[in-house]
């Protein structure tokens, strides 16, 4: 996603401590607990994506709905899916996780085959995109879903172009001072605007092409947490670079006795903000990373349901070591506790610019396509996770 790649990347990699100021980050995302995925899934894909149902049978051994206190116990996940297959035998198969109540992701697969809809297919207009956004919201209205204000969304419909982009790798962004959306022939997808801070994990969209259809909805899971003692790039970078060059002297201490150590340049670095749920790194994946001395160990005191100021840099050396060139900090700014610090670099040598110098300053990661990122987030772990399940059911 050209330039938004990096915050793809970042936000990746984040998915691996105690605050005075946690009262200031409460929580409020709730959904009405009589439903469970099992209910909500099947509706979701006739009343929002307008799959005839009617036309399918469910493929016996292939179905799953498990539910399970994760995150420290505080996020009920949800994972429910089934195969489902029509007269001519051609088969969908249906993947989702539900946090909380709420879509995380939903994955439908058609398997090279064309969908039943009880209406016209989806085709990418406009109109079209704001009719699947106005379902869903009569769905999240009668499941208790807290998600995006309705009138503030349509009010950015309103001002999208006629004229599409076909891709949503490229799409089309409107905006206000607290929501963005993003649009293409192939998507929509709305994003909370914090403090001019974009946030991909406050989202709802929808991508689909012939081969798959993508729907996520976290933007009532998450409140933000308001807390940030860093009041600009500058500061936090500055903070570090020194915390950097601390990492340096323990990274090169083993080196032979005649080896000179590269300067870290604070001239040439990179500075972003994400911000990330509070327990992202509680997790199995996270622990196993831990026990090999990998990994970011997470703060029990952070809530799974608030997202947190996480300022993330990288420094350059003046000269590549081998493959490393340079080291990068993750900092939490709420609290100023460094979440991880180790070098970095790149299969094959060094990626320092022909010309031995990198842009002076910050060059924070964001811009117009960071609305999507969720979703291309959605569909790397979808392929995951499925796999995962499919061998798990049929061990």
């Amino acid at each position: 996603m050209m330039k938004n790649l990096k915050i793809l990347g970042m936000f990746m990699i984040s998915l691996f401590f105690v605050s005075l100021l946690f009262s200031a980050c409460s929580v409020d995302a709730t959904t009405d607990e009589r439903f469970t995925a099992e209910e909500k899934l099947p509706a979701l894909l006739s009343d929002v994506i307008g799959i005839d149902l009617s036309k399918y049978n469910k493929v016996e051994g292939h179905s799953y709905y498990v539910s399970q206190y994760e995150y420290g116990g505080s996020v009920e996940v949800e994972r429910c899916g089934f195969w489902l297959t029509d007269s001519k035998g051609d088969t969908v198969t249906i993947n989702s996780e539900f946090h909380n109540g709420f879509p995380f992701w939903i994955h439908i697969s058609p398997m090279g085959c064309s969908l039943h809809y009880t209406s016209a297919p989806l085709k990418g207009s406009v109109k079209d995109l704001r009719d699947v956004f106005e379902r869903y919201m009569d769905f999240a209205q009668k499941y208790g879903i807290s998600t995006i204000d309705r009138s503030s969304a349509l009010e950015l419909f309103s001002r999208a172009p006629s004229n599409l982009p076909a891709s949503e790798l490229s799409p089309v962004v409107v905006a206000s001072d607290d929501l963005a959306l993003a649009l293409s022939k192939q998507s929509f997808g709305f994003c909370r605007i914090v403090n001019g801070v974009e946030l991909p994990n406050k989202s709802v969209g929808l991508s689909f092409t012939d081969d798959v259809i993508d729907f996520s909805d976290t933007f009532g899971l998450y409140d933000v947490c308001d807390v940030n003692i860093f009041s600009s790039d500058v500061e936090f970078a500055d903070f570090a670079f020194e915390v950097a060059n601390v990492f340096c002297d323990s990274f090169f201490a083993p080196a032979e006795e005649n080896f000179v150590r590269p300067d870290l340049l604070r001239s040439r670095f990179e500075v972003g903000l994400l911000m990330i749920p509070g327990q992202i790194y509680n997790n199995p994946l996270n622990d196993e990373l831990l026990e090999a001395g990998l990994g970011t160990r997470y703060s029990v005191d952070r809530d799974a349901s608030v997202l947190y100021p996480l300022w993330t840099a990288k420094f350059y050396f003046s000269e590549t070591v081998g493959n490393v060139d340079g080291v990068q900090v993750g900092v939490w700014g709420d609290t100023g506790e460094v979440a991880y610090c180790w070098e970095t670099g790149h299969l094959g040598g060094g990626m320092l610019p022909s010309n031995g110098s990198s842009s002076a300053g910050s060059a924070t990661f964001s811009g117009d396509l960071v609305v999507l990122a969720v979703i291309a987030v959605i569909v790397l772990i979808v392929a995951a996770i499925t796999v995962t399940f499919v061998k798990k059911k049929h061990k």
